[in-house]
Parts: structure tokens; sequence; C-alpha cells
């Protein structure tokens, strides 16, 4: 009888056992989460679904991100180091962020800067600080907005320069301005270079010209341009999976830009490549 009970609770147990902690590796997790982002928008959604946080802002500066699925249960990527996410990341399902995280006065799912009123925050600022190169725009991909700040202070000068826009940005990873004297953002999930005026506004789907290609961008990240005008984008996914792809003044694409750095993961920005799998950038003009 006794055996008979031990053996029962040990098949109770064992499946508590096996799912405490994913069984993917953090830094696995971070990988597919940047080759395929559209699972951390899954993963967000589920845990919403589950009434789970989908992101958390530590007062240690932890961050907490809903990035992947596993068991049916959001898998969190817990980052204490950004400047080296890798060094002490860990892939937690949220009971175990709640046990072994102190959440006292965390932020719960951050819609952007971490500011006291988390409301709009704008200082006056003028057309040409933009055009003079004295405002610094940093996409906030949480939030799906670009923000502004003082290049020299690091002053907030606005937390939606450039406001979330659906079906425009899903999730921007950089903003910069073009020679055109527009602002243009590379945004990973919608595969488009996106540009707008100086104020803010949309103005067009600037490449590929035409429109969605994913054979061209899918998945992209950082672009910048070349001394005469041309653009270069990273690209992770699809045709050009790990290359850059090259495009004229009027988006129009023009090949690909191979990149021949070692072992390869996954691209980041076109002036200086950054990749996940290497502890090194590199620079490619």
């Amino acid at each position: 009888m006794i055996k008979m009970y031990s053996s029962i609770l040990l098949l109770i147990v064992l499946p508590l056992m096996v799912f405490a902690q994913p069984s993917i590796p953090f830094e696995e997790l971070l990988i597919r989460h940047e080759q395929n982002p559209r699972i951390g928008i899954e993963a967000k959604q589920l845990a919403q679904s589950l009434g789970l946080p989908k992101a958390i802002h530590c007062r240690n500066n932890t961050l907490i991100n809903a990035i992947g699925i596993e068991n049916g249960q959001p898998v969190y990527a817990v980052i204490t180091d950004v400047a080296h996410p890798f060094e002490g990341g860990k892939a937690l399902f949220y009971d175990e962020v709640v046990k072994t995280i102190d959440l006292s006065g965390a932020i719960i799912n951050p819609t952007g800067p971490v500011i006291l009123d988390k409301n709009r925050t704008r200082r006056e600022y003028s057309r040409s600080s933009l055009l003079n190169g004295r405002m610094l725009l940093v996409p906030d991909w949480t939030a799906d907005r670009v923000m502004a700040f003082d290049p020299v202070t690091g002053d907030l000068v606005d937390t939606a320069f450039i406001h979330s826009s659906p079906g425009i940005l899903a999730s921007p990873k950089e903003a910069r301005l073009s020679p055109r004297r527009t602002i243009t953002v590379s945004d990973q999930i919608s595969d488009l270079v996106q540009e707008f005026d100086t104020s803010g506004t949309y103005l067009r789907a600037f490449a590929p010209a035409g429109g969605v290609n994913t054979a061209i961008l899918d998945n992209i990240r950082g672009h910048a341009y070349r001394p005469n005008g041309n653009l270069l984008v990273t690209v992770a996914s699809g045709g050009n999976q790990n290359a850059i792809a090259h495009f004229d003044t009027g988006g129009n694409y023009l090949g690909r830009r191979a990149v021949t750095a070692p072992t390869v993961r996954s691209t980041f920005s076109s002036a200086t490549m950054t990749f996940s799998s290497l502890e090194a950038a590199h620079r490619r003009v």
C-alpha cells in the first residue's frame, strides 16, 4: 500500500518538476525571438489571456519580457545586465519569476520610457534641432513609436516624436535622418523602411519601392545611408537572410551585399554590425 501511494505521489510531483523551468536555454530563447519576432507577439498575447504580465521593468533595471511559449505557458527572458544580456540571463516561467525576483516597485507592462507620471513628456524643440543633429531618435519597440532625446545631456525631449501607428510601425528598430531631410524608420515586423517628415508625420513606405517584399526585406533591423545617398538595410530572414540589402535613392532594390563574418546568425545594424552569436562587432561600408 505504501509503495502504491509513493508511486502515485511520484506521478503527481514529476510533471511539476519537469515544467518548473523552460527547457529552452536562455541564449536560444533570445536568438529564436530575433529570428522570428512574431513569437514574441504570440507570447505576449498568451500572457495577457492568462492574466500575466507581458513585460516587467524592475527597480534594479532587471528587464523581464515574454518572448517565447512552451507547454502552453509564456517563457520570460530575464535580463539582469542590459549591457551584457547573456551574463546572468535566464529563461523562466512566471511562477519562477515571482519566486526568484524581487518585483516590489516594479513597473508592469511598461508602454514607454520609465518615467514617474507615465504621461507624454515633451519639451519644446525646433525642426532645426533635428536637421542639425541636435536630437537623438530612439525607437521604443514595445510601444511601437519613436522617442527623442537631447544627444548631449541625454534628457528626454519627446516620448512620442513619432506616434504609435497600427499598420505602419510594429517593431521599429532604428530611426535616422535621411539624405532627403526626412526620417526613415526600419521596422522589423512590417518588413519596411518607413518614411516620415521632420514633424513625425507619416509619408510613405520608402523601401522596398512598391511595398512589402519578403524576398528582399524580412525581419529587418538597422539601416544606414552611403555617401551617395543609397540605403543599406540589415536583413535577418527570407531571401536576404544574414545579409545587407542595397537600395538606390528612390527605394529601388539594387541587390545584396554579402556579410563575410564567420557563423553569422543575425545582423543588427548596417554601419556597425553585431551578431547575437558572436561577441564582436563588424564594420562594413
